[in-house]
């Protein structure tokens, strides 16, 4: 719906975009062109793929462009492929040849409003298998053939996916005989039988793991170049993988299937090394670590070529202080550990990742920056540029201390501010640093701290607000230019919610106080005081302009929507910038239509602002784009508004009930999410949903979803938050209190999510946490979930939960001690009690332990 030449919202059509300076339609000149491509492209395979798109992808309408992108994306991957390359390209091909169908009856489907749809669905497929293929692109692609027992299935699935597509892209031609000529339409048919064929998968796991058993496993192949030789045969990807390749994967899946110090670390390259020289350490001298790195890279085996590399670019002390500044843990500057090395991302060619190391160490101030990159996470922020210019210079007038930007949920607090700090690091006022504190779900002061000591890298165990205090003044001591320490606050009204910003307004006084060149910039959905000092500088964003809203949306829907009708949509979103990305998205992918939008605002009129959330445009839209997903996506979003802060694709396979195998194809989905706007993703794997889709969702969950799936949602999740108790624990056994600090900040408000679901009812516990789902019954906590999370075990380790905090000492803990003494109590069931009452009167002493110990805190 909407695109083409400017026409009352109640008679727009979805039709052909005009060619520019063409009102009347698409020129002549563009219809032979498409003739002549249609005649050129030929099938010939997958070596045809790249210029068969290549030729098609001008000639879709908008949103063409960007499916044709993602599969063009697709192609290199393949190429690049290690294994499983014969279903990877027979997939490929079968996504063309449905892309040449698409373009071949576009009119059709234009004229039946479907074009959008069927396009936003095959682009949600083309990434399923763009993430399936990197599966086998990247470092793990041994592990994939040799542990994934369901590949086959997710081929079949795929190849089902493509050719439920195909049905829908041809239908519409199928009802309309007069939209095609007879040519085009056996083109399409004949292109129809090529996707639709039936499936014909290539085993390459089971041959595999059948050759390797008959030469004696993993461990004996890699030790034996002739066995090798027969495996890179097997596995028929020819000169593109080498013996030192297959020697370095095997290595990997050794490593990976065996636990130890290396599980650690992240990059596989770096993991197979630290196993198989550093074996049991988990940390040593950085003067031990350079008498083998780069050199016995060689035992991983990394090619010769590479290790000499490494050799040149670490072959100076000055290089080894690059590295060693990027990465070291600064409470222990002598010695490198493995929770440091988890800093290096995974990435297939060990030269270029450590280049890049050194590379940002060199262009890299000594000062801090800890800002989102605001082109990438905040990619459609734009209009606010005059307010942005304003803020940044009041607080570059001598004396500026603190400034809030105040709004309500979707306004772009976030966006402003952040573009504010980067133009106040860019313009050299910021030179002692700039730190980021996102406080979404810090609903107390001692979560606020923990989240403040985090970015300023300071450990729990060094005290409450005075070694914070100290932290802040050694960034500002140690700046030679003499310039400010910028702390960016989000979100701040969550540390507020609890009492009344009493708490808030002390913290920020404590930080402005020590020391004189500290500046704060907060945003806030209401006011914000500072402890015994002036009002903060109030910056007040309204929505955007009604030109300004109507840009944003022609830039979001380009191509898809005219000048009056994205003015339309922006009028209808009330300028709300969070609004005008959803339904714009939405009305790209065909989710939505204009007469959709037109009657919702109808609706809301004759509704007369009620005061319910329908009333609110923003919320209203935001319900109405997540009731738009399509139902495998939508299940998705309504699990994943689980959590409260940020989460990445791993934690969100497992709150979906998921393992390692299917952890690519969760990557799809919320790389689909995050195309429509409903995600917001920070960094390569780390995604955040907004407050109100969260709230939309959440309610969406408790509404429509069924009784299983709340109930799954919940126990997973109190799955997931025991396992994070049980790392940050093993990081304080093994001395890692910087990184334990840091991810408890990072995660700790879905602890205190868990923590509500265990009390359960309407009321909010007093660190400001509500359940899942507000009024459900206490989450019950099994023996059976007692026992694979070992959440007793966790939890009695006092020391640890010292070390994360008084964060702890609330009334939902008190509720979780008490559950455990309950569960415990309880008699076990038949099936379990021979012979297991010594293990269970030993949890119930434990349990009791915790809850006397929880009393005494709160009561004491």
């Amino acid at each position: 719906m909407g695109c083409g030449q400017s026409t009352p919202v109640s008679q727009v059509k979805d039709r052909p975009l005009p060619a520019e300076g063409n009102e009347n339609g698409i020129a002549k000149h563009t219809q032979n062109a498409n003739k002549e491509v249609l005649k050129k492209v030929a099938i010939a395979g997958f070596d045809n793929i790249i210029h068969v798109i290549t030729d098609i992808k001008d000639l879709l309408p908008p949103p063409g462009g960007p499916a044709a992108a993602v599969l063009l994306d697709v192609v290199s991957i393949i190429q690049k492929a290690i294994a499983h390359r014969k279903n990877l390209a027979d997939l490929a091909e079968r996504a063309a040849n449905l892309m040449k169908i698409i373009q071949l009856n576009q009119e059709a489907l234009q004229a039946k409003n479907s074009y959008k749809s069927v396009l936003s669905s095959f682009t949600d497929c083309l990434e399923r298998i763009r993430q399936y293929a990197l599966e086998y692109s990247g470092s793990g692609w041994l592990m994939r053939l040799w542990c994934c027992l369901s590949d086959s299935e997710e081929y079949d699935s795929l190849v089902s996916e493509l050719q439920t597509i195909v049905a829908d892209a041809t239908f519409m031609a199928a009802a309309d005989g007069s939209s095609q000529a007879a040519a085009a339409r056996r083109e399409i048919e004949e292109l129809a039988a090529l996707v639709k064929a039936q499936a014909s998968y290539q085993d390459e796991s089971g041959e595999l793991r059948a050759l390797v058993a008959e030469l004696g496993g993993p461990g004996e192949v890699v030790k034996d170049r002739a066995k090798m030789e027969r495996v890179r045969q097997q596995l028929g990807a020819g000169s593109q993988l080498t013996l030192t390749m297959l020697g370095q994967a095997i290595e990997i899946l050794n490593a990976n299937n065996e636990e130890g110090p290396h599980s650690n670390i992240r990059n596989s390259i770096l993991r197979v090394f630290w196993r198989k020289v550093i074996r049991f350490e988990l940390r040593i001298p950085w003067g031990e670590f350079w008498q083998v790195f780069p050199e016995r890279l060689a035992d991983v085996p990394v090619p010769p070529a590479q290790v000499a590399q490494l050799q040149s670019l670490l072959g100076s002390t000055s290089a080894h202080q690059l590295f060693k500044l990027q990465i070291e843990d600064f409470e222990d500057p002598g010695s490198l550990s493995v929770f440091e090395l988890r800093r290096v991302p995974e990435q297939n060619d060990i030269v270029v990742c450590v280049k890049k190391i050194i590379e940002e160490a060199s262009s890299s101030s000594s000062a801090p920056c800890q800002l989102p990159p605001l082109d990438k996470v905040y990619e459609q922020y734009g209009g606010r540029g005059p307010e942005a210019q304003e803020l940044q210079q009041w607080l570059s007038k001598p004396g500026s201390r603190v400034a809030a930007v105040v709004a309500e949920g979707g306004m772009g607090k976030t966006c402003l501010a952040v573009d504010v700090a980067w133009r106040l690091w860019r313009g050299s006022h910021a030179t002692a640093g700039v730190l980021y504190v996102d406080c979404r779900g810090a609903f107390s002061r001692d979560a606020l701290l923990l989240k403040l000591r985090a970015a300023a890298g300071v450990t729990s165990s060094q005290g409450d607000t005075e070694a914070l205090a100290a932290a802040l003044a050694k960034l500002c001591d140690g700046d030679p230019a003499g310039g400010r320490l910028l702390v960016l606050v989000d979100n701040a009204e969550d540390p507020a919610a609890a009492d009344g910003g009493e708490a808030l307004a002390e913290v920020l006084a404590a930080l402005l106080m020590c020391h004189s060149r500290v500046q704060l910039l907060l945003t806030s959905r209401g006011e914000v005081r500072v402890q015994h000092m002036p009002p903060p500088h109030t910056h007040r964003i309204q929505p955007l302009g009604p030109g300004t809203a109507a840009e944003l949306v022609l830039r979001l829907a380009q191509g898809v929507l005219t000048g009056q009708e994205a003015g339309g949509v922006a009028e209808a979103c009330g300028c709300v910038p969070l609004a005008l990305r959803l339904v714009s998205e939405a009305l790209v992918a065909g989710r939505l239509t204009l007469e959709d939008v037109q009657q919702a605002v109808a609706e809301r009129a004759a509704a007369g602002g009620d005061g319910s959330s329908s009333s609110d445009p923003t919320l209203m839209f935001v319900e109405m784009v997540l009731r738009s997903l399509h139902a495998g996506v939508k299940k998705v979003a309504l699990q994943v508004a689980a959590f409260t802060g940020s989460f990445t694709a791993a934690s969100a396979c497992s709150l979906l009930g998921g393992d390692s195998a299917s952890l690519h194809e969760v990557r799809a989905q919320l790389t689909s999410l995050h195309r429509y706007s409903v995600l917001l993703q920070h960094g390569d794997d780390s995604f955040a949903m907004h407050m109100h889709v969260r709230g939309a969702a959440r309610a969406l969950l408790q509404q429509e979803a069924p009784a299983q799936l709340q109930r799954g949602v919940r126990e997973r999740f109190a799955r997931y938050v025991a396992a994070l108790l049980a790392r940050w624990q093993r990081l304080h056994a093994d001395g890692a209190l910087k990184l334990m600090v840091a991810e408890v900040a990072e995660n700790w408000a879905d602890v205190e999510q868990f923590l509500a679901d265990v009390a359960g009812g309407e009321e909010e516990g007093a660190a400001g946490a509500r359940p899942l789902l507000p009024g459900s019954s206490p989450l019950a906590l099994s023996p059976q979930l007692l026992r694979e999370t070992q959440l007793l075990a966790t939890l009695s380790h006092g020391d640890f939960l010292y070390a994360v905090g008084k964060t702890w000492m609330s009334p939902t803990y008190l509720a979780l001690t008490q559950r455990l003494v309950e569960v415990t109590q309880a008699p076990l069931q038949q099936a379990e009690a021979g012979g297991r009452e010594p293990e269970r009167e030993e949890r119930l002493a434990a349990a009791a332990a915790l809850l006397v110990r929880c009393e005494a805190l709160m009561y004491g």
